[in-house]
């Protein structure tokens, strides 16, 4: 692997990186702010209760700092090769759900998780090609 593809898809691990800790905090923000929306005003409380949540600005943080490392990757690399690769926060969800969150995780999911491994293993390879 050249030194620039690896730095490519490091940079793009890293964002995947950052947007499944972004997704964990949101949903475990989520699941303890457990309200009922049914209208506009219920909606403000929740999003009010949601923000109050030191988690939940940790998760912003996260998301801003995902899209930034994004950014950057993509002046690096083509966006056909970035983008199939930024598939792996698919994969560090899944591993995440299951043993962070004690989430079940079927079978069938870790099939079509296996499957975006190999388009992902496919994608990078078609980098050193280029």
């Amino acid at each position: 692997m050249t030194s620039q593809l690896a730095f490519v898809v490091g940079l793009i691990v890293l964002t995947s990186v950052c947007d499944t800790v972004n997704h964990l905090g949101l949903k475990v923000c989520a699941n303890a702010v457990d309200i009922e929306v049914a209208g506009l005003r219920s909606v403000a409380r929740y999003a009010l209760r949601f923000l109050r949540l030191p988690l939940a600005w940790v998760s912003i943080f996260f998301a801003l700092l995902s899209l930034f490392l994004w950014l950057y990757a993509l002046t690096k690399a083509d966006l056909s090769l970035a983008f199939p690769i930024d598939s792996m926060h698919h994969v560090f969800i899944a591993l995440a759900s299951r043993f962070l969150l004690r989430e079940f995780v079927s079978w069938q999911r870790w099939l079509g998780t296996g499957c975006i491994m190999a388009g992902i293993v496919l994608v990078t390879m078609s980098g050193l090609a280029a």
